[in-house]
């Protein structure tokens, strides 16, 4: 067994999640100058100044992360973002509708509202939302193109390939292998392994199940079979099974590789209750060979 790690970069979406932040947190800032110097403190409610600051103070986090590339960078810029634009747009931009906690531009007294204040207000709402969409960019494509850990299992069974790949390419036997699969069945038309089929899959971890729906990538028989595993179009792991004929056996490689965009992981946690899918996945395959060796020999010893 032996687990690697493919490294790719996004420069192009992180370059600009910088950019963009660093202008939220300027925008941010010049909107203070224009409550603290320009109106002065007095000319908004309480509430407002309150929620100024500790918007202030998500915002010089979120560019803290993304300047010092933290892994949830994009995810952070993207909250601080939009959220400092709606809050924005309802504290200042919109009319009055609860007076203790809004300070409208809109409705009176309006108190100092200048010019400056209109520029600064109009600059932070969109430095928010362009900052909010440069952290969803980069979030996908992180997810796209990050680390992606890459789990090969491999092991020598006494059995020839073609019988191997029988066992694992028909997937409503793929419960006798999987310890965290329940059943597979095909989707109409489906009947059988063929590189464009389609089938649906139920897992269990505990008390959690949940069902996935899996696409045939690869079917040459008695050489590999694989299947990735999406949410509509966008795969999310690859799964695929290699037989390469070794003197009277053959060794079976099964491979797992990690698509998941980063936005994906929180969910997946709460779905599956795996925080560590790389290690679970690890020890769920080493099982899944040894089942499918067990079976696999079995039978060969019961032609013989």
């Amino acid at each position: 067994m032996r687990e690697r790690i493919e490294r790719h970069g996004a420069p192009g979406a992180d370059r600009l999640l910088r950019w963009v932040t660093v202008v939220l947190a300027l925008g941010v800032g010049a909107h203070g100058i224009d409550h603290m110097v320009v109106r002065g403190m007095a000319a908004s409610p309480a509430p407002v100044i309150v929620g100024g600051y500790i918007q202030a103070g998500f915002v010089l986090i979120a560019m803290a992360m993304v300047l010092t590339r933290r892994r949830r960078a994009p995810e952070a810029a993207a909250a601080a973002g939009f959220g400092s634009a709606a809050l924005f747009v309802y504290a200042h931009a919109l009319p009055s509708v609860w007076h203790g906690y809004s300070d409208s531009f809109v409705s009176p007294p309006h108190t100092g509202v200048s010019w400056y204040s209109w520029v600064t207000a109009v600059a932070e709402i969109g430095a928010g939302v362009v900052a909010g969409v440069a952290g969803v960019r980069a979030s996908r494509n992180r997810g796209a193109t990050a680390e992606r850990p890459t789990v090969v299992v491999e092991r020598t069974i006494a059995a020839p390939p073609e019988a191997l790949y029988e066992l694992v390419g028909e997937v409503s036997g793929m419960a006798r292998w999987s310890p965290e699969t329940v059943r597979c069945r095909w989707l109409p038309p489906a009947t059988g392994p063929a590189v464009g089929a389609r089938f649906r899959g139920t897992n269990r971890q505990g008390r959690r199940r949940w069902s996935t729906t899996c696409t045939v990538v690869a079917a040459e028989h008695g050489r590999r079979f694989g299947f990735e595993v999406r949410l509509g179009r966008r795969p999310f792991s690859r799964w695929l099974y290699t037989f390469e004929a070794r003197g009277a056996g053959c060794r079976v490689a099964e491979t797992w590789t990690d698509l998941r965009p980063a936005w994906m992981l929180p969910l997946s946690w709460v779905i599956s209750g795996v925080t560590d899918r790389t290690g679970h996945n690890r020890a769920g395959m080493e099982a899944t060979l040894a089942a499918l060796a067990l079976a696999a020999e079995r039978s060969e010893a019961g032609r013989a």
